[in-house]
């Protein structure tokens, strides 16, 4: 009995000891998710995926037939990328997307990159648009951006020996970054700024709504909310 349980202990170190080898994310996934990463900048968003508090690579989508979800939704519209063709297939939880607010995004419309899983045989692009859209949503109108997940799949054992110059060009077969965008060193403000002090940072906005104590400024891709000429909010 006592042999028995020594022998049990024996193969619980040995399974545990082991255990991370298994998990462990192969080398070359980590290289290659780390190489996308340096390639182009990575945007951060709110949580309610509306706010981009840090802007990353502007790309441009090349192909049409890429389905996108609003922003505020919980389930991704999977696509699927191979061999130069897009197929489009159902969410996650298909019961909980509404098809109705799904549209496909248009080529020479611009996103951002907001995150990149590698797999053994695929890379998970998620993107969001760089515009807002007017979505009617339990009855109402609300301005959001779409998201997309293009799953870019290439042939078994492909991605742990390929050079990542050939990947970074079947990713911008999709979605090319824009001539000269660059995000190193992003615009930034902050909550208490003054007109001045956002407008030194961002530029004129393209328009001011002015609503008693209350100021609005609308640049292309957010609105930055002043009260008594401090800012309060940013959209």
């Amino acid at each position: 009995m006592r042999l028995t349980r020594i022998f049990l202990i024996l193969l619980c170190c040995l399974f545990v000891a082991r255990t991370p080898n298994v998990l462990a994310i192969p080398d070359w996934q980590d290289e290659l998710s780390k190489q996308i990463k340096t390639a182009y900048t990575l945007t951060e968003t709110g949580m309610d995926r509306l706010r981009i508090t840090k802007p990353g690579t502007v790309f441009t989508v090349q192909l049409e037939g890429i389905a996108a979800d609003p922003s505020s939704d919980a389930t991704f519209s999977q696509n699927r990328f191979r061999d130069g063709e897009i197929k489009q297939s159902k969410g996650f939880v298909p019961f909980l997307q509404d098809k109705k607010r799904t549209r496909n995004l248009r080529p020479g419309e611009r996103v951002y990159l907001f995150k990149a899983d590698v797999r053994d045989n695929e890379i998970n692009l998620y993107f969001i648009t760089c515009d807002l859209f007017d979505v009617n949503i339990g009855g109402t109108t609300q301005q959001v951006r779409y998201k997309s997940l293009v799953t870019m799949q290439f042939p078994k054992g492909y991605l742990a020996t390929a050079e990542f110059g050939k990947v970074k060009g079947v990713i911008e077969t999709l979605f090319a970054p824009e001539t000269g965008v660059t995000s190193a060193a992003p615009k930034s403000i902050e909550l208490g700024q003054t007109p001045a002090q956002v407008e030194e940072a961002m530029g004129k906005p393209e328009k001011i709504i002015k609503l008693g104590e209350k100021t609005i400024y609308v640049y292309k891709d957010m609105k930055v909310t002043f009260v008594n000429g401090r800012l309060t909010d940013v959209q």
